[in-house]
């Protein structure tokens, strides 16, 4: 589980200042030849040194036709640093379901690493000073005009993270068609809302990348959460998919699995439970590092995922889930 938002999907907050975006580091033209000696006819008058020409304007390297719009590709650093970490300056990253757990945290740190963010979700007023706006992943009308407004307050969208959605429980018996509808709605086809929204200010960054959260429950089998692992697997399978489809159009598109993650949606499962305490130990127990992932560490994967210095990550899921999905420990007892 990712510890989402509640119900239906949410988007959060925005990031501040408008640096102007790096085209890659100029290339100079390196200093004039010089100039060989006279021939001597007698005996040689010295010759004055040649004027120093003042040297070229830098241009930006020439990006070759018919290959992906990348500005941060080989041979580029990516935007200028100044100072700190202020890899996404000059940028602007959307985030859906911002006002919460992952999302608030990926909203705030992608604003400290010099982006400007706006957040759109159910509510967005947690992610203030961030500007959001409210939007509904379920509805088209509101994804289209929340995304269109937060493009013009950011003048553009270079990062989108497709962080909205909900939980569910219970195997294929516990839950009916209408549930079944209501979590593949928000979960799945709410990111291709938004997507389909973004994509026509995406097209146009030098930078663009998309990042949706699945979960562990894509690749792990996890009891009681059929229909979560379902909708999960398919925002797996749509990453791959928008990845090979957009790539020649300069578009990254990756997805982090987070393991069970400490969000308020988790503290809801947990207090819904019959005995919390013995549930929270429950999910601890299956992480091999012995506590749930923080929606911090999420939000630091997200922002290395959506960075132009990953400018050669694309199609990527990567993992954040303390171990969860690739180690088999033995029990603490064998190892003594």
């Amino acid at each position: 589980m990712t510890g989402q938002a509640s119900p239906p999907a949410r988007s959060g907050p925005a990031g501040q200042g408008t640096p102007a975006e790096s085209t890659g580091p100029p290339q100079s033209t390196g200093p004039p030849e010089p100039t060989g000696p006279a021939e001597p006819t007698g005996p040689a008058e010295p010759t004055a040194p040649a004027e120093p020409t003042a040297p070229a304007k830098p241009t930006g390297p020439a990006e070759p036709s018919g290959s992906p719009r990348w500005r941060g590709s080989a041979g580029s650093a990516g935007p200028a640093r100044s100072g700190g970490s202020a890899e996404f300056a000059g940028m602007a990253a959307l985030v859906t379901g911002g006002g919460s757990g992952i999302g608030l945290a990926t909203a705030r740190l992608l604003a400290d690493r010099g982006a400007r963010v706006a957040v759109l979700d159910l509510d967005p007023t947690p992610a203030a000073p961030l500007p959001g706006r409210r939007a509904d992943v379920t509805d088209d009308a509101s994804v289209r005009a929340a995304v269109d407004a937060a493009a013009r307050d950011l003048g553009g969208i270079d990062v989108l993270v497709n962080n909205a959605g909900i939980g569910a429980r219970g195997t294929v018996a516990d839950n009916d068609d209408a549930e079944w509808h209501r979590v593949l709605d928000v979960n799945v086809v709410g990111m291709v809302r938004v997507t389909r929204a973004a994509l026509p200010h995406l097209r146009r960054s030098g930078h663009a990348a998309v990042v949706n959260t699945c979960s562990i429950a894509a690749t792990a089998g996890l009891p009681d959460r059929a229909l979560y692992s379902a909708s999960k697997g398919a925002v797996l399978a749509l990453t791959l998919a928008m990845a090979a489809d957009h790539l020649r159009e300069g578009i990254r598109v990756c997805c982090v699995n987070p393991g069970t993650a400490d969000t308020p949606w988790v503290g809801r499962l947990l207090a819904a439970a019959p005995d919390p305490d013995a549930e929270r130990a429950a999910l601890v127990a299956r992480q091999p590092m012995g506590r749930l992932v923080s929606a911090d560490e999420v939000a630091h994967a997200i922002a290395y995922l959506a960075s132009p210095h990953a400018g050669a990550t694309t199609g990527t899921a990567l993992a954040v889930d303390g171990g969860m999905a690739g180690l088999r420990l033995r029990p603490k007892a064998a190892d003594r």
